[in-house]
């Protein structure tokens, strides 16, 4: 629900209601808050547990920004690259779930999306507050984008999972502080106490190459 609007900014809400306690059973509140300014998206994620909870709040957030591959649709995907500088890829079990295992990255200098697997998600994580993922026409846009959080999990979790399609031309970094299917596996979960607030800033920065 957009509950404050104006040229640049938007804020977003989600709070439970009586269908999502029946999955859910916390009191929570979500705001997302996108500003934009001439060359770079900031957004600002507030989760907030419910002070009535009658225990602590097990969460974990992505979002799965998605671009064009290239930038340029007149370019091909011979002109598009990426960059990430995370230091581990998480391992997957046979249903493709996390199974808290790290492994080291086998994503240094620059890559070619045409190098992951199609539609198949793949994360990294760098176990730390920074990390981030740079896009790029070789001819003239890119993009980069990054994000950063007051608390982590304990456990292991992804800093971006990247998705991709080579066939249909597009890249999904999906900023994310958790994991699939976090909430029963328990890798990737924060966890708020009654009445207290997380945030995270995701933070895309855009520029011409020439």
């Amino acid at each position: 629900m957009a509950t404050d609007v104006s040229h640049a900014t938007i804020r977003l809400s989600l709070k439970e209601t009586k269908e999502t306690k029946k999955y859910y059973p916390l009191g929570f509140k979500l705001l997302v808050d996108y500003l934009l300014t001439n060359n770079e998206v900031i957004i600002d994620y507030k989760v907030i547990a419910d002070p009535k909870n009658q225990s602590d709040m097990p969460f974990s957030i992505g979002n799965h920004i998605t671009f064009n591959a290239p930038f340029n649709k007149a370019n091909t995907l011979n002109d598009f690259d990426f960059t990430i500088d995370s230091k581990y890829k998480l391992e997957r079990n046979e249903r493709r779930l996390i199974n808290g295992n790290l492994v080291p990255s086998n994503l240094n200098g620059i890559h070619s999306i045409t190098e992951l697997p199609e539609r198949k998600s793949i994360s990294y994580t760098s176990l730390s507050e920074s990390s981030m993922v740079t896009m790029y026409d070789t001819d003239g846009i890119q993009v980069s984008m990054s994000h950063h959080a007051i608390s982590y999990p304990a456990k292991a979790f992804a800093d971006f999972n990247l998705w991709a399609s080579a066939e249909h031309g597009y890249f999904s970094p999906e900023p994310w502080v958790g994991a699939q299917n976090s909430l029963n596996s328990g890798y990737g979960l924060l966890r708020l106490t009654q009445g207290n607030a997380w945030n995270c800033q995701v933070k895309i920065q855009i520029k011409k190459l020439k």
